[in-house]
């Protein structure tokens, strides 16, 4: 008999935690935007990802597993998609990588703020803080060109201002 009222006060307890988590991530009034420069890169003209910008993508994508993206957008050179793209595939369910034009930022941050799922922008060390600035409502400094551990966190809710986090990821190039 104790193991029952033991098992009934952990499953519900668990079905608690589960609610309040679900609540947390996906309520209907409010949605979260990620926002990332594009990892490490090789030289040359628009290059790819080095290796160490690789392994910078693996991992944004372990950072942000538990954080229910629905869409992932991305300029057009390749080393932004690829850090798009790879950490889609990590994050291993269907996420689409949508493109947008880095020198069109301001429809971008109004469809961004319309949003109602969670997003991650995957930038330059220019256009990233200008987005996240359009975002919420101040300038920030772009990034230097050495710059990669940066990423912004804008918390949307209806009918309030924004929330900026910013958050450095600390990570040693192998």
């Amino acid at each position: 008999m104790t193991k029952r009222w033991l098992f009934a006060g952990l499953s519900v307890g668990l079905l608690s935690l589960a609610l309040w988590l679900g609540w947390e991530t996906s309520h209907p009034d409010q949605h979260t935007i990620y926002l990332i420069r594009h990892s490490e890169k090789a030289s040359g003209v628009d290059p790819t990802l080095s290796p160490c910008g690789e392994a910078r993508a693996d991992l944004w994508a372990h950072w942000l597993a538990g954080h229910n993206l629905h869409q992932i957008y991305s300029t057009d050179t390749r080393r932004t998609r690829q850090t798009a793209e790879r950490i889609a595939r990590r994050l291993g369910h269907a996420l689409a990588v949508e493109r947008y034009d880095g020198a069109a930022l301001a429809p971008l941050a109004e469809r961004l703020r319309l949003r109602t799922e969670n997003a991650l922008v995957v930038g330059h060390s220019n256009t990233t803080p200008a987005l996240v600035g359009l975002l919420v409502g101040r300038a920030l400094p772009a990034l230097s060109e050495s710059q990669f551990d940066k990423l912004w966190q804008v918390t949307v809710r209806s009918g309030q201002s924004p929330e900026l986090a910013e958050i450095t990821l600390d990570f040693d190039c192998p």
